[in-house]
């Protein structure tokens, strides 16, 4: 996903960036507004936009951008605690409040996306339950065709409601997880797209099944969490994903395992998610009322 940073504090681009950079999305800034006009023309997916830059140049420039090519742009507001976040603007998405924390930039993005996507009604697998017809429960696995993450840590939340000991498999930084995550003790086994030694090999999945094997044989209770499947499928293209699954999913462990996945249902035909419905249970959260 693009996302371009609009904000004239060098510091907080930075920051932004890197929070982006490690989840997987290409990033680009802009501080004036002639680089703000030529880089919007490039149809980022999604635009962070500071309100306070240049003494409230950020809503001077939203301003400027209601015009017939750019009735697609999705901006997410950075806002301080005082500042009124204009209504008035089909472009403005929602916002995210100063300080913020890595983790609510990267959820209001997937809320923003998932949003879009919701409009379109784009077509995902048909659940097969319903969360209040059968409790979660220790030892079962379930697949959450949602593109939010905190979905699926809820979802781990309540299988470990018990107490269990918990993988989250992630290509987040491990301060943004832990975030998700207060009310559990995980471990965080990080992805890399940068091929840095510190961090594992996002396009090594034989990596990935070898660490869940050496995990799940170590602990009493595990509790595996794939908290997006997204960017593993997009490097490695979903057979391979689908064969790492299967080789998780169909391991003899010799314990009880709960193994935990979330992804954007876009990218899946109904045979994928089959696939890994054959293993696992069909998750979703229903629509508040």
């Amino acid at each position: 996903m693009k996302v371009l940073i609009i904000d004239d504090n060098l510091a907080i681009r930075d920051v932004l960036a890197e929070i982006l950079a490690d989840a997987g999305h290409e990033t680009d800034s802009a501080v004036s507004a002639d680089e703000v006009v030529v880089k919007i023309r490039s149809e980022p997916d999604v635009v962070l936009l500071d309100m306070d830059m240049a003494g409230g140049g950020g809503l001077r420039l939203i301003d400027d951008m209601h015009d017939e090519s750019l009735k697609r742009l999705k901006i997410i507001l950075l806002r301080s605690w005082n500042e009124q976040v204009p209504r008035d603007s089909a472009l403005v998405r929602g916002y995210v409040q100063k300080p913020f924390r890595s983790s609510e930039i990267l959820d209001k993005i997937s809320e923003v996306v998932r949003g879009e996507q919701d409009d379109r009604k784009a077509k995902a697998p048909e659940p097969k339950r319903r969360p209040d017809e059968e409790r979660v429960e220790f030892g079962r696995s379930y697949m959450l065709f949602d593109d939010a993450p905190r979905a699926v840590y809820a979802v781990a939340e309540a299988v470990c409601k018990e107490g269990c000991d918990a993988l989250i498999i992630s290509v987040s930084r491990e301060k943004a997880v832990k975030e998700r995550v207060d009310n559990m003790d995980a471990e965080v086994f990080r992805l890399s797209f940068k091929r840095l030694s510190n961090y594992f090999d996002v396009y090594k999945l034989g990596t990935v099944i070898d660490r869940v094997r050496t995990f799940v044989e170590s602990r009493d209770r595990p509790v595996v969490v794939f908290d997006n499947l997204d960017p593993l499928i997009e490097r490695n293209g979903m057979n391979s994903v689908l064969m790492m699954m299967h080789r998780i999913l169909t391991s003899s462990y010799g314990k009880k395992t709960s193994i935990l996945a979330s992804a954007n249902p876009k990218m899946f035909t109904d045979k994928d998610a089959e696939i890994l419905l054959n293993h696992m249970t069909d998750y979703y959260e229903p629509e508040e009322e």
